[in-house]
């Protein structure tokens, strides 16, 4: 009985200029790809950000202490702002961190250590969202 001869491998194909197999260089060139797109701006929503879904307005405390600003949460969820707010004149800032339950409004004043006046400005920060600026005029 006759054996037959066993064909020898084919060499895997490779690039001239590595070495490495073409599929390897492929492979890792697919998965740079994905790494990128999953951590893009775009893809987390980052890249194309929308006005932050709050309505500001202001009223004058009863007994003179100024002005508070009242922030009304337009969204379903619950919202945690930074306010930055500033008197420019006095170079006085003071930053806060509020806590907005969907659809609820909020007091920022007095009470919590800042009354408002003309000329001062107000900067709101969420991660989600565009920041938005106002100024009491």
């Amino acid at each position: 009985m006759a054996r037959k001869p066993i064909p020898a491998a084919e060499p895997a194909k490779t690039d001239p200029a590595s070495g490495l197999p073409v599929g390897w260089i492929a492979l890792a060139v697919v998965v740079a790809a994905a790494v990128w797109f999953l951590v893009s701006p775009d893809f987390r929503g980052g890249g194309a950000r929308g006005d932050l879904p709050v309505e500001a307005a202001f009223r004058r405390e009863p007994a003179g202490q100024g002005l508070t600003l009242l922030l009304t949460n337009k969204s379903g969820r619950p919202l945690t702002l930074d306010a930055t707010v500033k008197r420019p004149r006095l170079k006085q800032t003071k930053t806060y961190r509020l806590e907005v339950p969907a659809g609820a409004t909020i007091e920022l004043g007095y009470r919590q250590g800042w009354s408002f006046a003309s000329g001062d400005t107000v900067s709101l920060v969420h991660e989600d969202y565009n920041a938005w600026d106002g100024l009491i005029e």
